[in-house]
């Protein structure tokens, strides 16, 4: 999901298996690594992010469970983990995983990069500044009782949960196409203790961000 820019090169094949399936990557990663995965392979419209051990497994586990609880946008359907084995090229497989999920479409931002490439991912998308619209806030009729998948979380929205889960290392991506089920999704989710002063400016900018009704 990240610009191929940043990838790091990996021996091929590399080579996945989980549960009795196997799913098999002839090509350098389409996004980078980071955070202990060797990379990001895109196969249809889906993320496979391939980590080759399992040390960050369970917290990232929490990590995606707590976004998915807090309805932060995060690709649908909700992004998976699969526990199996990784090998590349002619290395000794290894204990790892797998984290599936959507691959989002749209302008990427990365706070670890610049915190001003949020406001310039809007700009990028054409994101309405009237706090009106569809795409600057939620739909009026969200409740409790609406599923996960049926939310319409707009970017307001998404930047308020983002605040309220300590969201760090912020980055997503911001998709203005007409149609789309999220404007704004996060990717790479890791989360604070107690406090993100990355999410509080994600909140600034996007309440700056509607300058009219």
């Amino acid at each position: 999901m990240s610009d191929s820019e940043f990838v790091t090169a990996v021996e091929l094949p590399v080579v996945f298996t989980y549960g009795g399936q196997t799913q098999t990557f002839n090509r350098q990663p389409d996004g980078k690594g980071g955070g202990g995965s060797i990379g990001v392979w895109r196969a249809g419209n889906r993320a496979w992010k391939l980590f080759s051990k399992t040390t960050s497994l369970e917290k990232n586990r929490r990590f995606y469970e707590t976004a998915r609880d807090r309805r932060l946008p995060i690709g649908t359907p909700t992004p998976t983990f699969q526990q199996g084995t990784v090998k590349q090229g002619t290395q000794r497989a290894t204990q790892g995983y797998a984290l599936i999920s959507q691959w989002l479409e749209g302008k990427e931002f990365n706070f670890q990069t610049s915190q001003g490439a949020f406001r310039q991912a809007l700009e990028n998308q054409n994101i309405s500044h009237s706090r009106g619209s569809p795409q600057y806030q939620r739909y009026a009729l969200i409740s409790i009782l609406f599923s996960f998948s049926l939310s319409a979380s707009r970017i307001l929205a998404a930047c308020n949960v983002a605040n309220e889960v300590h969201l760090i290392d912020v980055q997503g991506k911001v998709n203005g196409a007409a149609g789309v089920g999220e404007p704004l999704a996060f990717f790479d989710i890791n989360l604070a203790a107690t406090h993100s002063e990355q999410a509080v400016v994600l909140v600034e900018v996007i309440t700056a961000w509607g300058t009219h009704p």
